[in-house]
C-alpha cells in the first residue's frame, strides 16, 4: 500500500514540478518585461489551492497536473485592436520582448533537464575514465579469477589497456579467456579470466543505452565478466560533461525518432506512459526518479518549441513574423485562422498520443498472454 502511495505521490511531484518549472520561465520573463500577470497555474480544471500575492497574480494549484498556464494580463486579442494600450499588457510590449517570453518556458524546461542530469551525475557519480576496477559483484568470473575492486587493468593479452572502455571492448567479444596484467599494491599481477556469454544492453561509456534505426534500445550476447566501473562523485567537471552529452543524445534521438512514423509509433507516448514509467522509476530510488524527470522535462523543452499554432513554438513564429512587420499585429482574420489550426493539431496530437498509450497497453498485455500461454 505505502508503495502505491508513493508511486501515485512521485508522479503527481513529478508533473508538478516540470510544469511549474516551464510556466515559471513564461511568468519570470513577463515581470522582467514588466507586464502584469493575472494568474500563475499549474494543471487544468478547478482550482484546488490559491492565493493571491502583493503583485496582484493568483498563484493556483488546480485537479488536473497535466499542464499550466500563465495569464499575463491583456493578452486577449481585441476585434479593434485594443490590447496593444492596456498598460503594462501583454500586447503593450513589442513583438521581440513577447517572443522572449514565449521562448522563457522551453528554456526554462531545457535547463531544469540539464540540471537533473548534472545533479544525477554529482550525487551518483559519472564512470572514471581510467581502467580501474570499481566493483566485484560476486558469483561472476571476475571474482572467480581473483580481480579486486582497486585493481588497474594494464593491459589484456598483451595489449596495453588505457581507458575502461577499452575493457569492455576487448572482454565483450572475447569468447577465450583473457589475460589480465594488473596493477595492485604496486605490484604486477597476470590473472586468467573466462567471460562467459550473456545478453547484454549496449551502452556507451556513460551507461547510456545504444538505440536503432528503429529506436529500439540494442541488445546482443556478449562476453561478460562481472566487473564494475570506479564511479567519481562530486566532480563538477565531469558531472557538467555527462549533462551535456545527455542532452545532446535525447536531442539526437528526438530527431531520429521524429523522422520515421515507425519509430514514432513505438517510442511515443502520452500521459498514461508517462505516469506509468515515473511510478516505475519510482520504486529504483531518487537518482532514477531525478534522471526521468530532467528527460521529461528536456522533452517538453523540445515539444514546445515545434511550430505549431498554440504551443510556443508557434507563438515565437508569429511574433517573430509580426516583429518583421515592425510590430504590427496580424489581423484578426488571419489571428482566428491560425489559432483554429493550432486547436485541430493540437486536439489531434491528444487523441494521437492517448491512441499510442492505449495501444502500448494492448501490446503489452498480449504479449503477457501469449508469454504464459508457451
Amino acid at each position: 500500500m505505502l508503495t502505491l502511495v508513493w508511486q501515485i505521490l512521485a508522479v503527481a511531484i513529478v508533473f508538478t514540478t516540470i510544469v511549474g518549472v516551464h510556466e515559471f520561465g513564461h511568468f519570470l520573463f513577463a515581470k522582467l518585461f514588466k507586464m502584469d500577470v493575472d494568474e500563475f497555474a499549474i494543471g487544468f480544471g478547478p482550482r484546488i489551492a490559491s492565493r493571491k500575492t502583493k503583485t496582484g497574480t493568483v498563484v493556483s494549484l488546480r485537479c488536473i497536473p497535466l499542464g499550466g498556464f500563465v495569464r499575463v494580463k491583456g493578452s486577449e486579442p481585441r476585434e479593434d485592436g485594443g490590447e496593444v494600450h492596456i498598460e503594462r499588457g501583454f500586447f503593450s510590449r513589442g513583438p521581440w520582448l513577447r517572443l522572449l517570453v514565449f521562448l522563457a518556458g522551453p528554456a526554462f524546461s531545457l535547463l531544469f533537464g540539464v540540471v537533473c542530469y548534472f545533479a544525477v551525475a554529482m550525487f551518483n557519480g559519472t564512470p572514471d575514465a581510467e581502467p580501474i576496477i570499481g566493483g566485484v559483484p560476486k558469483d561472476y568470473p571476475a571474482e572467480a579469477a581473483g580481480l579486486r575492486e582497486g585493481d588497474k587493468v594494464l593491459a589484456i593479452n598483451g595489449a596495453p589497456i588505457r581507458t575502461y572502455q577499452q575493457i569492455r571492448e576487448t572482454v565483450q567479444p572475447s569468447k577465450a579467456p583473457l589475460d589480465f596484467r594488473i596493477l595492485r599494491g604496486g605490484k604486477e599481477v597476470t590473472l586468467k579470466v573466462a567471460p562467459i556469454q550473456r545478453l547484454q544492453l549496449l551502452d556507451d561509456a556513460d551507461g547510456n543505452p545504444k538505440f536503432g534505426p528503429d529506436g529500439k534500445p540494442i541488445y546482443q550476447v556478449l562476453g561478460f565478466i562481472g566487473i564494475q566501473a570506479k564511479v567519481e562523485k562530486f566532480q563538477i567537471v565531469p558531472s557538467m560533461q555527462f549533462a551535456a552529452r545527455n542532452s545532446m543524445m535525447l536531442i539526437s534521438q528526438t530527431v531520429h525518432v521524429m523522422g520515421s512514423w515507425s519509430r514514432l509509433k513505438q517510442n511515443a507516448g502520452g500521459p498514461i506512459s508517462i505516469a506509468r514509467v515515473t511510478s516505475s522509476a519510482a520504486q529504483s530510488g531518487a537518482v532514477a526518479l531525478l534522471y526521468l524527470a530532467g528527460t521529461i522535462s528536456f522533452s517538453l523543452g523540445l515539444l514546445n518549441l515545434l511550430p505549431i499554432p498554440l504551443l510556443d513554438g508557434g507563438q515565437i513564429v508569429i511574433a517573430f513574423i509580426e516583429g518583421l512587420r515592425r510590430g504590427r499585429r496580424l489581423s484578426m482574420k488571419v489571428q482566428e485562422l491560425v489559432a483554429g489550426a493550432g486547436f485541430a493539431l493540437i486536439l489531434l496530437m491528444i487523441v494521437g498520443v492517448f491512441a499510442l498509450d492505449i495501444g502500448h497497453i494492448t501490446e503489452e498485455r498480449a504479449q503477457k498472454a501469449s508469454s504464459s500461454q508457451k
